[in-house]
């Protein structure tokens, strides 16, 4: 067993913006020196600034991919029904749509109707429920759903043509580790997230 002893605002070597307490813990009981951890635990608290910081770099980064969407034949929902169905190569349901996207069902249904009638997707009838049917992305759904992303990729790349590979990737982790702690923690608004590159 440990226990706490004591605890102190540490005011060195912490990174602008966050506040550190460090706890100082002893072992009340005799544990294999293989087993024992460091004499101290580090206690992280987020300056309010920071996350105001973060949220205010957050839109502005949303109002560039906004603009960079203005004037596309597809909206966002539209670009989302097309990559599931990608994904799911025949088998996404109108019902699994609404449920992964978080949307009414009326309204996926009404995205569908527009989608096949641009033939951008074809349905057929839903070999386990008579009532439902499957969603295909057609061929030129797929060459939609391309034209969007490489549109996106062309107003987007020049900003990080200068960053490293590196950075790209740590950015990208701390960003998808975001998303994922903002879903956890408003389970009840959650947002699903959709990728715009069907995953194999």
């Amino acid at each position: 067993m440990i226990t706490v002893l004591r605890a102190e605002r540490i005011t060195s070597s912490v990174p602008k913006g966050l506040s550190c307490w460090r706890a100082e813990l002893c072992e009340s009981v005799q544990v294999p020196r293989r087993r024992r951890r460091a004499a101290y635990s580090y206690i992280v608290e987020v300056d309010s600034s920071v996350v105001l910081q973060l949220v205010a770099a957050l839109r502005e980064c949303a109002t560039h991919v906004g603009r960079g969407v203005v004037g596309q034949p597809l909206d966002d929902l539209s670009v989302r029904v097309l990559a599931l169905a990608g994904t799911a190569k025949g088998t996404l349901k109108p019902s699994q749509a609404a449920a992964e996207l978080e949307v009414a069902f009326p309204s996926i249904t009404r995205h569908v109707r527009v989608l096949q009638e641009r033939e951008l997707i074809s349905i057929a009838p839903d070999k386990d429920d008579g009532r439902s049917y499957a969603i295909s992305l057609t061929e030129a759904g797929a060459t939609a759903l391309r034209e969007y992303r490489d549109n996106l990729i062309t107003r987007l790349k020049p900003a990080v043509a200068s960053w490293s590979a590196d950075d790209m990737v740590t950015l990208t982790k701390q960003l998808t580790r975001l998303a994922d702690d903002l879903t956890t923690s408003n389970a009840d608004a959650r947002t699903a997230r959709t990728p715009l590159w069907p995953t194999e």
